[in-house]
């Protein structure tokens, strides 16, 4: 049932067998969550805020979720260093990807990268950076595994 979900999520750069099959296996099918922020929100992906009154303050992710989880998309997203492109494995994965969910891997590409050159440009280092793309890179993940699953299958 969720071999065209880890076909899709492995036709993005950055994403292996090994990460997928953590991912699914840790939280099960993406798209049980309604929205990217929920299946953020379970991973433990969104920051903590200890605010009171009239101060909002906004603190350091709350690790709440699935340490497993974090650690594979932290490393995932460790390919957006280098610049967008097409690699031959990419290629040949996207081969059989529809053309919808091929639009959402190129664009995660593209704005990982982006993101990642702008936090360097502030001046942030590379595991602040790293850290911050994880939420982004698990709404991409879930955008694909939306686009894959057929309508009715959803909960």
């Amino acid at each position: 049932m969720l071999a065209p979900v880890v076909q899709v999520l492995m036709a993005m750069r950055g994403i292996c067998l090994v990460n997928v099959v953590t991912l699914l296996a840790e939280f099960g099918d993406p798209t049980w969550f309604q929205s990217p922020r929920q299946l953020m929100v379970y991973l433990g992906l969104v920051p903590s805020e200890p605010s009171s009154g009239n101060r909002e303050r906004r603190g350091p992710i709350t690790k709440t979720g699935n340490a497993r989880v974090r650690k594979a998309l932290a490393e995932s997203t460790w390919t957006s260093r280098f610049p967008p492109r097409k690699i031959p494995e990419i290629r040949r994965l996207e081969a059989v990807v529809l053309q919808p969910a091929r639009d959402i891997g190129w664009k995660a590409q593209r704005w990982l990268y982006h993101r990642f050159r702008h936090l360097m440009r502030q001046g942030k280092f590379l595991p602040s950076g790293r850290d911050s793309r994880g939420p982004e890179l698990a709404g991409f993940l879930w955008a694909l595994a939306r686009e894959t699953t057929p309508k009715g299958a959803q909960a």
